[in-house]
């Protein structure tokens, strides 16, 4: 199990706000997934209380909720608790945030009431903005090894993730274009580097995505922002930032990478 994830100020609100806004949906299914009779525990479910459901005891409705188990009431019900634990989670936790929120679009989660769509595109927001700030964790050597990979917490992912419900990520590109030209952190910069730095790439111009198909327009948007954005020259900017700290290698590695990527 990875490390939990620290909740900003905003991260909190949202989520209460989320429990506010969809408190009114009440788990209701008895029915249980009519193929394997007997392998959803309804009577689980009923028992729980929400804000302290596990996700062990959430993962198996999170993963079949809205297709072969339960209404989008039911799933509704449940889905403040599940944003909670995927935020404090992340994405190595037990349940798939790209699989529950790419339920959203076949629910028609756009046409819900006003306050539910503002609520999640508050609370995917403040995930957002909570992953370009924060450093993306290494596995390997350590943190001067250029070679070093980075794990699934990197802001690409979290992209991805975000991706999957919104199917729109030019405000999302936006507000990191801008963190990368006016804020004084590397936290940006670290994570624009583990887009390059990704130990599944393995060809020119395929992002590192399971979820986005390759091709889509999605992945294309997100492709020539790399490009507009001239990702090499930023990264060799902050490269320069780095003053002989251990991120020197690690910039400078990933600025080589996205010449040969992005070209």
């Amino acid at each position: 199990m990875p490390p939990l994830l620290e909740l900003t100020k905003d991260l909190e609100l949202a989520i209460r706000d989320l429990y506010d806004v969809f408190q009114k949906y009440e788990f209701t299914d008895r029915i249980g997934d009519a193929a394997f009779p007997g392998y959803c525990n309804v009577d689980e479910l009923h028992s729980i209380s929400l804000p302290t459901a596990t996700s062990s005891q959430l993962v198996l409705f999170a993963l079949k909720s809205t297709t072969t188990w339960g209404s989008s009431q039911d799933y509704r019900h449940f889905l403040p608790r599940i944003c909670e634990l995927i935020a404090v989670e992340g994405v190595l936790g037990e349940i798939d945030p790209q699989i529950v929120f790419g339920k959203l679009p076949g629910v028609s989660w756009r046409e819900w009431p006003v306050p539910e769509v503002e609520c999640l595109l508050k609370y995917f927001g403040c995930l957002w903005d909570r992953s370009l700030r924060s450093a993306p964790s290494f596995l390997g050597g350590g943190i001067g090894d250029p070679l070093n990979t980075w794990t699934e917490d990197a802001a690409h992912t979290w992209l991805e993730v975000i991706a999957v419900a919104t199917e729109d990520v030019s405000p999302f590109l936006s507000t990191w274009q801008q963190l990368l030209l006016n804020d004084g952190s590397l936290m940006p910069h670290l994570n624009l580097a583990a887009v390059f730095l990704d130990s599944t790439i393995n060809r020119k111009g395929q992002v590192p995505w399971c979820y986005i198909p390759h091709g889509s327009a999605i992945e294309n948007e997100f492709l020539s922002w790399l490009r507009d954005i001239q990702s090499s020259v930023i990264l060799e900017r902050a490269f320069y930032r780095t003053d002989g700290t251990p991120y020197a290698a690690i910039l400078s590695t990933a600025q080589q990478r996205a010449e040969w990527f992005l070209t």
